[in-house]
């Protein structure tokens, strides 16, 4: 029987709340090593077998949060721009991780042929653990281990993966479904002339399996966001607990609003970023310039740069407003005051967030059409059947778009850009080549902002 530590990791709310504590496990480095290299040909196996649900975003290679969001505001900005609606449900489980029977894991690992001394090594993972729980020097009195996989693991996530991967098996092609960890949101659109959707029923399948495999939902975050103009007198619920319907939500750390037009998103991004901004220019003793850089890039730029490819906007305004958390940073900095923007994004060698936004679009289309992502090329794009051989052979075709939110949606307001480049660049062998390549490149022609672009010399 083996004690194994568990750290409290703070989430959100009150402090004061046991309940708002993650319990991170852990573990020693030789078990992790041994966990590394199981899970890593467990992942192998189950890929070559398939048996990894499509609709799963988290945990895998080439999979994240931008995946999961670009795939549903494809579908979503598809929908509206043909005059449909759509309802989304989203669905959480309580302390889902800490919840996972470890019998009806064992029983779902065996049902996808694993066998044998993995499965009994598996097994002895689980079986007859003690835990208790460290806060600074203090320890708790150990306790039984029943149910869970410990978080902070290296194969506790993919396990959890496994008991979940077959939530949404039953559901069929009426609604669409995307799963994030624990966080499962399905949709359906809403025509002008059929109000009905199987919506429910979905959700119904879906409280019918976390009974059977005894992962309690959690009503308390479940709720509805409806997309578009039209809307259906319809309410919607899980055991019998009706699901409020919100005016937006944030999916995967992106505030989703009716009109997609991310504007709520940006002012809070754009706020919470100038707040840190403001305490790295008062809690730095030093006025290095160096080092408040540094600590912008480190604490400030990535509050305004996570998966800019959803929500990177258009107007000027919007541009404005993000960019002016970079533009006010860099006036404060001693000795820059009278500089110019342009000037100063010079001296300090920084590009401008819009530029840096972009470069984020190219690579993820990079990635898409050379098969670094695990997106669906033909979701997204379609290579250009021009018979114009001037440019290079990897050139896109820009969509048919009847409204603005396609048009400036990723997957056509990169295209341009993506066809202008040249064919060193576009047929680079990696990611990294790809960005190191496009750091030196002039694409200021699609910047309505100052672009920083370095000498060739010093890359």
């Amino acid at each position: 029987m083996e004690a194994i530590n568990n750290y409290p990791n703070f989430k959100k709310s009150s402090p004061s709340d046991s309940a708002n504590y993650r319990p991170i496990t852990i573990t020693c480095t030789c078990c992790k090593v041994l966990e590394t290299i199981i899970a890593s040909d467990l992942v192998q196996f189950l890929q070559d077998h398939n048996l990894i649900s499509k609709h799963q975003h988290v945990f895998l290679k080439k999979h994240s949060t931008t995946t999961n969001l670009l795939e549903s505001v494809n579908d979503w900005t598809l929908s509206l721009s043909t005059n449909k609606s759509v309802v989304i449900a989203y669905i959480d489980f309580k302390r889902a991780f800490d919840s996972v029977p470890h019998s009806k894991l064992i029983h779902k690992l065996a049902s996808y042929g694993i066998h044998g001394n993995l499965l009994f090594w598996i097994s002895s993972f689980f079986s007859d653990r003690l835990q208790n729980v460290r806060v600074g020097a203090s320890l708790s009195s150990p306790c039984q281990v029943t149910s869970g996989v410990p978080q902070g693991s290296v194969i506790g996530p993919l396990l959890f993966n496994l008991f979940i991967n077959d939530i949404t098996d039953n559901l069929d092609s009426s609604t669409t479904s995307k799963i994030f960890a624990d966080d499962i949101k399905i949709y359906t659109e809403i025509s002008c002339n059929n109000q009905s959707t199987n919506l429910q029923n979905h959700l119904d399948l879906i409280h019918q399996w976390s009974t059977t495999w005894q992962l309690p939902i959690s009503h308390s975050k479940c709720n509805l966001l409806y997309l578009g103009q039209q809307k259906a007198n319809l309410s919607f619920s899980i055991s019998n607990t009706l699901l409020p319907e919100l005016s937006s939500v944030v999916d995967l750390g992106v505030t989703i609003d009716p009109d997609l037009k991310f504007s709520d998103h940006i002012s809070s991004i754009v706020t919470r970023a100038k707040q840190r901004a403001a305490l790295v220019h008062r809690c730095f003793i030093s006025r290095n310039i160096s080092n408040l850089v540094m600590a912008f890039k480190i604490y400030v730029r990535p509050l305004v740069e996570y998966a800019p490819q959803i929500w990177s906007p258009h107007h000027i305004s919007l541009i404005n407003l993000v960019e002016g958390v970079q533009r006010s940073f860099t006036k404060r900095l001693p000795g820059f005051k009278h500089f110019s923007y342009a000037e100063r994004l010079s001296h300090l060698q920084l590009q401008s967030l819009e530029q840096r936004r972009l470069v984020s679009d190219l690579t993820m289309c990079f990635n898409i059409v050379h098969g670094f992502s695990s997106l669906s090329f033909d979701d997204f794009f379609k290579f250009s059947s021009c018979s114009i051989t001037r440019g290079h052979p990897l050139k896109l075709a820009p969509p048919l778009c009847k409204t603005n939110l396609r048009k400036f949606f990723f997957s056509s307001r990169v295209i341009q850009v993506w066809n202008s480049l040249p064919v060193k660049i576009v047929m680079s062998t990696s990611t990294f080549q790809f960005k190191k390549l496009l750091s030196v490149h002039d694409y200021s022609v699609f910047l309505t902002l100052p672009c920083f672009i370095p000498r060739i010399s010093s890359v």
